[in-house]
């Protein structure tokens, strides 16, 4: 079989002065040390999204900044500047690949999008939402700053889910985040979720979906299985495709 060509979503800023589209290398690594093809993807609109969907065979969307309140129905309490032109891309492209029956996995920001996108919504900002979180999920700022390849805290998983068939039903996740999955749109399935009950993991046939960044974390083999099954889940929709 080829290898799978997995588009990875853009970040977009400044670099040396220029307006520039990149993302983390961990990402990328991510996908070549499981046997993938990433192929970065820039700004897009919705037409451009679909072309891109129809020559890749499945979809990372990455981590990255908040999210426009306004796309789930929210007022801006707490959040950080968006850019709406990544918050709208990465809608596009999620579409997209669904539209054609590819898989999509989506980190941290990434799934937060993906819920977005199926008409869910977000918690604002964890630590002042006054709802009972006591498990501190913020370690990239915030002290003690943390090693990223070091969990911060366990995550539970559902039996019968691709996490717990990796996982089992407990285990070590890093965290980077101050906002969280609030209402899970009706389509997924809760799969993971923090010892303060934040969603950690949710899924169905074509979506993964994480809270934590797995990337970060390939000294630990169970961290590298979600990617590896993640392409084999691609090939086989490619196969089914032919």
């Amino acid at each position: 079989m080829r290898k799978m060509m997995i588009g990875v979503t853009c970040r977009s800023g400044e670099v040396y002065g220029l307006h520039s589209y990149y993302d983390f290398s961990s990402y990328f690594k991510y996908v070549q040390m499981a046997g993938g093809l990433p192929v970065m993807l820039p700004i897009l609109d919705e037409e451009e999204a679909m072309a891109a969907a129809e020559g890749l065979d499945g979809l990372l969307i990455t981590g990255g900044e908040d999210i426009e309140p306004s796309l789930y129905g929210q007022e801006n309490t707490a959040s950080a500047v968006p850019e709406i032109g990544i918050d709208m891309t990465d809608i596009y492209l999620y579409r997209a690949f669904i539209s054609l029956n590819k898989p999509v996995l989506g980190i941290c920001r990434g799934m937060q999008i993906i819920n977005v996108a199926e008409g869910g919504d977000m918690v604002q900002d964890i630590p002042s939402a006054g709802r009972g979180f006591n498990v501190h999920h913020q370690f990239k700022l915030d002290p003690p700053v943390m090693d990223r390849s070091q969990p911060a805290h366990t995550a539970r998983f559902v039996p019968g889910s691709r996490m717990h068939a990796i996982f089992g039903d407990e285990h070590g996740v890093n965290s980077f985040h101050h906002q969280a999955v609030d209402k899970v749109a009706d389509c997924f399935t809760v799969t993971g979720v923090s010892p303060d009950g934040v969603t950690e993991a949710f899924e169905n046939k074509l979506v993964t979906a994480v809270q934590w960044h797995p990337e970060r974390m390939i000294t630990d083999e169970m961290h590298k299985e979600i990617m590896r099954r993640y392409l084999k889940e691609c090939e086989s929709a490619a196969q089914q495709a032919l």
